[in-house]
């Protein structure tokens, strides 16, 4: 029944929500890319080879840069997620 619904929208409808899911599709890209890019590195590098760790941090600095990075990374999943979505939809209403 909801492909009947879909087959009965109007030109005017369909073009107005592609546009409308290229634009959220567009947005969380580049959103994406911007969160990536200011996601640190996980790894120690060569110097945890060694047994070489950072001991000069607070407790509190830890906890506020781990809280921050978790932040960073649910907002990378959500806006994966919502590219993805828009990208399903936007073939289904092509």
């Amino acid at each position: 029944m909801s492909l009947m619904l879909l087959f009965a929208l109007s030109a005017g409808v369909k073009l107005a929500i592609r546009i409308t899911l290229m634009a959220l599709m567009l947005i969380s890209a580049v959103y994406l890319i911007v969160v990536v890019m200011m996601q640190e590195d996980n790894s120690e590098g060569l110097g945890a080879i060694g047994g070489q760790t950072n001991d000069n941090e607070s407790f509190y600095g830890k906890n506020t840069a781990k809280r921050k990075e978790r932040i960073r990374k649910i907002l990378t999943i959500v806006a994966a997620c919502l590219l993805a979505v828009c990208a399903v939809l936007f073939y289904i209403f092509a």
